[in-house]
Formats: C-alpha cells, sequence, structure tokens
C-alpha cells in the first residue's frame, strides 16, 4: 500500500478487496440499486427492436448528476471521465475513468454522486429536508474489487496529461456509537455508524427520509483495454436483456446446438451469462502444490523446511489447505460483483465452488461431459430459472476431437478445463454465438 495514500474521510469507508488501489487511475464499470428496488427510474418500453426505458424526471435527473461528476470532481483537482451510462427502471449503471491519481477514493466519488441523486429525489417529491436532518445516500464504504491486484492500464487508454493529486483531507472525528437512533433535532451521522445501525437508523425512517440508493454497490474493474469496449457494450444493451428476460423467456432454456469458437454444445439456463464482460475460470488440481502450503503445513504432512520446487505435487489435499480457503473467498467476491465463474467442477476443490455458487445463485456456468437429455433437477433447476446458470455440455464428437496427451478420462477432464479456459478468454464484443433451438 502506498505511504502517501490519504487518510479516507470517514472512518466507516474500507476497501472491498485488499489488493486494489482505489485512489489510482482505473476504469470502472458501477451498480447502483434502488433501495427497495423500487422502479423509481423509469419503465421498459418493452420492445426489443428498439430497447429503451421511459425515463421518469427522477431517472433523467440521476443520469444528469452523472454526468456532472467530471465538472464536480476538477474543482477539486481530480480529473475523471464519464465513458457510459443507464438508467433502469430500478438500478444504475455507470462507466467512470479515472485519468490520474486522486486525493479520495472511487467510493467517496461515488457516495457524492448518491448524495446528490437523493437531495434530487427529495426535491423532485417536495420532501422538505431540514438542514439537520441527514441527506446522505448512505454509502460509506470503498468499491470491491477483483482477485488481486490488476494490472497498470495501459494501451487505447486515454492517456493522464496532469500530475496526480496528492493532497491530503482532513482527519475527521472518531466513530460515534449509536444505539437508538430517532428523529432528534441533532440526529446522529449515518457515516459514523457500522452497517448494522445504518439499516436499524433508515429503517426507522419514513421512506422519503431514507436514502435514495442502497447502502452499497457493486463495482467491476477494468483489467485489459480489451475489455472495455464489451464492459460499454454491456452498460449500454442492458434494456434489451431487461426485456428479452420478460418477453422471451424461452431464450432462457434449451438450446440443441450453440457453437462457440467452433466447438458445438447442448446448453440450458441464462445464455446472457456468454455475455458478460468479465469470467473467471475455477481450477484446481486434486493435489495441492508445494507452492501452495504454509510453512506449518509442510512440517505437518512430513515436508522439511529446505527448499522445493513450487510447482511439485505433495500428498496434502488442496481443499485442506490454507490456499483453497483463500482462493474460494475471492472466487465468491468476484462472482458477487459480477464476474461469472467458469468450471467443469471436476477436482474436489472445483466441484465445492461450483455447488457454492449453484446454492447462493452467483453467476455460473458449468461445462458438463454428460449430454443434456432433461432439464436440470433440483436446485440447478431454480438456479436456471433465476437466470444465475448455464449448463453447457460439449458434443462428445468436438470433445473426443481435441488433443489427448495423457490418455484415460484424464484427457478429457484436461479438456474440459481447456474448453472453460476458451469461454473466459473470448470477446464477448466480437465473437459470434450461433444458437440451434431445440424444435426448430
Amino acid at each position: 500500500m502506498p505511504q502517501d495514500r490519504p487518510v479516507p474521510q470517514y472512518p466507516s469507508h474500507r476497501p472491498r478487496y485488499k489488493g486494489h488501489d482505489y485512489y489510482e487511475r482505473g476504469i470502472y464499470l458501477i451498480t447502483i440499486v434502488i433501495a427497495h428496488r423500487d422502479p423509481l427510474f423509469g419503465s421498459l418500453n418493452m420492445d426489443p427492436v428498439h430497447p429503451a426505458v421511459d425515463l421518469t424526471p427522477l431517472g433523467r435527473a440521476v443520469e444528469e448528476e452523472w454526468e456532472k461528476i467530471p465538472d464536480a470532481e476538477l474543482l477539486h483537482g481530480r480529473h475523471l471521465r464519464i465513458l457510459g451510462k443507464v438508467a433502469m427502471p430500478d438500478h444504475f449503471h455507470g462507466v467512470l475513468f479515472v485519468e490520474e491519481r486522486m486525493d479520495v477514493s472511487v467510493g467517496e466519488v461515488i457516495w457524492g454522486f448518491k448524495t446528490a441523486c437523493t437531495k434530487r429525489w427529495r426535491a423532485i417529491t417536495g420532501v422538505d429536508t431540514p438542514s439537520s436532518q441527514p441527506t446522505t445516500a448512505g454509502d460509506t464504504n470503498t468499491p470491491p474489487t477483483a482477485i488481486g491486484t490488476p494490472p497498470t492500464i495501459t494501451g487505447t487508454l486515454p492517456s493522464a496529461t496532469t500530475p496526480p493529486a496528492t493532497s491530503t483531507p482532513p482527519a475527521k472525528d472518531p466513530p460515534v456509537s449509536v444505539s437508538q437512533p430517532s428523529l432528534a433535532a441533532t440526529p446522529p451521522d449515518p457515516h459514523r455508524m457500522s452497517r448494522a445501525q445504518r439499516a436499524r437508523y433508515y429503517a426507522s425512517l419514513p421512506r422519503e427520509r431514507q436514502p435514495l440508493f442502497d447502502d452499497n454497490y457493486d463495482d467491476s474493474v477494468l483489467y485489459a483495454p480489451n475489455q472495455l469496449e464489451a464492459m460499454l457494450a454491456y452498460v449500454h444493451d442492458n434494456p434489451r436483456r431487461a426485456i428479452l428476460k420478460a418477453r422471451v423467456p424461452q431464450f432462457m432454456q434449451s438450446c440443441l446446438c450453440l457453437t462457440i469458437a467452433g466447438v458445438r454444445y447442448s446448453a440450458f439456463g441464462n445464455f446472457l451469462l456468454l455475455r458478460r464482460p468479465l469470467k473467471a475460470q475455477v481450477f484446481c488440481h486434486r493435489m495441492a502444490r508445494m507452492g501452495q502450503l504454509t510453512l506449518d503445513e509442510r512440517l505437518a504432512n512430513g515436508y522439511t523446511a529446505l527448499p522445493y520446487p513450487p510447482d511439485m505435487r505433495t500428498k496434502v489435499r488442496y481443499i485442506d489447505t490454507q490456499a483453497w480457503e483463500r482462493d474460494r473467498e475471492a472466487w465468491i467476491k468476484a462472482a458477487q460483483n459480477d464476474t461469472v465463474l467458469v468450471t467443469p467442477g471436476i477436482s474436489p476443490g472445483e466441484r465445492d465452488m461450483k455447488n457454492i455458487a449453484i446454492n447462493c445463485r452467483l453467476p455460473l456456468i458449468h461445462l458438463q461431459k454428460e449430454p443434456i437429455t432433461k432439464k436440470p433437477e433440483g436446485e440447478r433447476f431454480f438456479a436456471c430459472a433465476e437466470g444465475s446458470l448455464l449448463i453447457l455440455a460439449p458434443w462428445p464428437e468436438d470433445l473426443d476431437a481435441m488433443p489427448r496427451q495423457f490418455g484415460g478420462d484424464y484427457d478429457r477432464f484436461h479438456n474440459m478445463n481447456l474448453l472453460a479456459e476458451q469461454i473466459c478468454a473470448m470477446d464477448v464484443a466480437r465473437t459470434e454465438l450461433s444458437f440451434r433451438v431445440i424444435g426448430e
């Protein structure tokens, strides 16, 4: 962590991922949901040919506030750019480019946007907000990151022209504990509460006095310049996808032949997961490598403290290591922030992560070697119905045509993971997907 990182404006600000610096230059896909999922921003026109959201005055105001971010932040010497936006009936997507290092985090920029939107909402509805009444959007957290620390953004991204800001915001008072918040003349500051305290506090207020948005929000971090086009396409295509979900449910069901990069699959579930811009392969061997073991784990399993090749296989099961616990939590956090997990679920670790995703309704593309002959059963059926699962089964002819290196079933399992890697690497903005739906 850089030593000159400014102290967050509020003590309750904390990074959602420890590996990413949200003060640094980067591009972010921000998703903010209206509290209680109230459809206040507009309604879908239900036209799949010309999809759009018929915005309410509040929906238009929210888009206006998003466009104001660069000018508002420039007054403080911060250089940001708006790359995309869309207001959906009950949530908002925006793509924000931080052109150079800031003296505040992205989380505080989003907090300011949410606060401004809440004020516009109250002005539109005619709610008289006393000066002593908090009008904050209620977000006091910095955004999540993806797994690890992403590389420096280079290549086709716009270049920064101004030296990074280095000013440090003034220190704030320590958090105030609030046990029973009330509508007193001087109410407590929600930014100094824990998330649970804020939830109780806002629940005690009428809806018009609550924040417009949920307390939290999601973001995805751009890792490579070639992902930007897919990220923007995902934002701009939101109305069409929402209309398809409402009007064409069969698009989310069975497909006899889905061709991806020349490989044919039978499929069942939410095909739109293939169009998500961010995917992560869940891949792990049955047995841990030496480099994945801690020193205590090595000694406990009879390995000396002498150096070993990091890639050397051990007799220790991967799912019994601390490395598995760390990887599992990282995959869960990524999936909670719009990254689609892709795995055949072969090894115990992959299988456990697949089951976690299905049971928790995390976005998942599951590759199975058995042909799809009927609707999935149990939790897999409900995950498909809720749009969080796509099952792909490569045609046996195409799977058998892949190179064989090891012999036996290991080749088939190895090639299933190669297909998962291929799906994660495909350019969703340019890859053509060919469908033949069952019954055609």
